[in-house]
């Protein structure tokens, strides 16, 4: 990850010096009277400007994206010079996802995206304030990692975490559009600006707000690739790509060779004559290193994802080498009305009655029951609180409509904490953006009607504008093939059928990782939780009964038990 780690102190006592925060080998260390620095990471995704003359300077993780008339374009250090030189910083001019500080005259300043796709924790001690873009270094530095059962009860119950909670007791977490005001050691102000939708509508379309970005990520010197699977959203950006002009076009595509994806995938790209780098699943290192790439990946994801999850996301420094920027579809679901859809069609009984208890059950998501039964009904009553404490935040479904309700509880809700980890994690290996998740799209995106979007209109009628031979080639959902042209609720039930009647692809990466892993899990899963939060004997017998072929056992629990005592571990260690 480009990274960041700051600890203000009053201007009077002595700097303890950059050494202290060196997870990492720095890319920088800035010292001055009441701050220490460290920055770090890609240089792509860090950069930053000091004046040692009047004790001003700024600094950036992530990346940027202006837009002027109908052009947008990556930020290098001049753009940012500019931005922050104002004297009031505004994040909802400007696309990408970032952290930005700025410090002047014993003041410092933190800000976040409008999106909250990049974040960071900090800490407070008596003498100091400590931040820094990593949770598990944030623990190390502060000494605090008592798990706060708020906000890890949504993380682990629900689609994903409602609140903006770290998951770390006396550790808290930037938001969406926040910001932070910093003086002497003492947090001055601290405000976050979940996005919401403005009253006026968007001057430009979705599709030539997509447009505008694609030809952003055109102009990268270095080149840039495409993530291109058998789905509809890295399709929609292929097309774009495409129209772009007649220049060699780079994509990328993960997977096994039987996988629906890869083979798609394939077949568009031999057809139609791009560069592809094939990155098939390989076997899996050797078990004390796979052992530590694992750790490793659960520190940085933060429940997230599982383990298993691991090897379809280790291929991006392969990825730079041939590219310096990668253009990803993720999210692209934001504008085909595909999150919450049963919370959409039988949950609004429930949320007009606010009956919470009811409605929790169509955000829930199975990651399996680890924690002793005391831990899970205190787990199941702060989601309803949470659950109860977010849809109260939100503008009425009632004046927005249940679609647009849904969709702009996952912007508030799934970006930032299911995305972010995953952002911050893949900004250490390239320079990269998602055209989907942009502010200036979405806004494009909410001045539709929502049952336009659940029709996937703005793709369909972007493939048939820009590169309708695109639509010759089926599409892939879950694992399944299903038609091109079908509505949501239409490629959702040919997907279900064809799942039960067992026409669905299905990944063994998670059963390489428990075969490599065999004797350490084994092992692992007898020993004594000390903390008493586990259900010990339920995850052992789990355990015991997979690596016996047990029937209906397809190691979820494992998986998701191994993630989480990684994760924990990471904390304290």
């Amino acid at each position: 990850m480009s990274w960041l780690v700051a600890r203000s102190t009053t201007t009077q006592e002595a700097n303890s010096g950059g050494k202290k925060f060196r997870f990492e080998e720095p890319l920088t260390v800035v010292e001055l009277p009441g701050l220490s620095l460290a920055l770090g990471g890609l240089p792509d995704t860090c950069l930053w400007r000091v004046n040692q003359y009047n004790l001003s300077g700024w600094a950036v993780i992530g990346t940027g994206i202006k837009t002027s008339g109908d052009c947008s374009s990556i930020m290098d250090p001049d753009d940012w010079e500019i931005a922050l030189g104002q004297s009031s910083f505004d994040c909802t001019a400007l696309d990408g996802h970032f952290i930005a500080m700025r410090w002047k005259e014993g003041t410092i300043e933190f800000f976040s995206d409008q999106l909250g796709l990049r974040t960071l924790f900090y800490s407070s001690s008596n003498h100091d304030l400590c931040l820094c873009s990593r949770l598990d270094w944030t623990c190390k530095l502060s000494g605090k990692h008592a798990l706060d059962l708020r906000a890890l009860s949504t993380r682990w119950l629900l689609f994903n975490q409602l609140d903006y909670g770290s998951g770390i007791e006396c550790i808290s977490r930037m938001g969406p559009g926040g910001k932070i005001i910093v003086r002497d050691g003492k947090l001055v102000s601290k405000e976050d600006s979940p996005w919401c939708i403005t009253s006026s509508e968007s001057s430009e379309t979705p599709m030539n707000a997509l447009q505008r970005l694609m030809q952003a990520a055109m102009q990268n010197q270095s080149g840039a690739t495409l993530g291109l699977s058998g789905g509809l959203d890295s399709r929609v950006l292929l097309a774009l790509r495409m129209a772009n002009g007649p220049h060699p076009i780079d994509v990328h595509t993960f997977g096994e060779e039987c996988d629906p994806d890869f083979e798609v995938a394939g077949n568009i790209s031999r057809e139609l004559g791009l560069r592809q780098l094939l990155l098939p699943d390989e076997e899996f290192p050797v078990s004390d290193v796979l052992l530590r790439n694992l750790r490793s990946f659960a520190a940085q994801m933060c429940l997230t994802e599982p383990i298993s999850s691991f090897g379809k996301l280790r291929h991006y420094a392969q990825i730079r080498s041939s590219a310096g920027l990668l253009i990803d579809g993720g999210f692209g679901e934001l504008a085909r009305r595909q999150y919450l859809n049963r919370f959409v069609r039988f949950g609004s009984d429930a949320l007009k009655n606010n009956c919470y208890k009811e409605l929790i059950q169509y955000f829930r998501v199975d990651r399996g029951r680890i924690f002793s039964e005391e831990i899970m009904q205190t787990l199941e009553q702060h989601a309803v609180n949470a659950l109860q404490n977010t849809i109260q935040s939100m503008p009425p479904a009632g004046e927005i409509g249940m679609g647009t309700f849904a969709d702009l509880l996952t912007i508030r809700t799934r970006v930032p904490n299911y995305g972010s980890p995953g952002q911050t994690r893949l900004d250490a290996a390239i320079q990269n953006f998602m055209p989907f998740v942009q502010p200036s799209f979405l806004r494009a995106v909410f001045s539709m009607n929502s049952k336009y979007r659940s029709r996937s209109r703005v793709h369909y009628d972007t493939i048939d504008r820009f590169n309708p031979s695109l639509a010759r080639y089926p599409l892939i959902r879950a694992g399944v093939y299903y038609p091109y042209g079908l509505s949501t609720l239409s490629a959702s039930l040919i997907t279900r059928i064809k799942t039960r009647l067992g026409l669905k692809f299905l990944d063994r990466k998670r059963e390489g990782v428990f075969k490599s892993l065999r004797e350490y899990i084994l092992d692992r899963s007898n020993s004594v939780d000390s903390s008493g939060m586990l259900d010990q004997r339920a995850i052992s017998t789990e355990v015991e009964g997979y690596y016996a072929g047990k029937p209906g056992l397809h190691g979820n629990l494992l998986d998701w038990w191994l993630t989480f005592t990684f994760w924990r571990d990471s904390l304290s260690e």
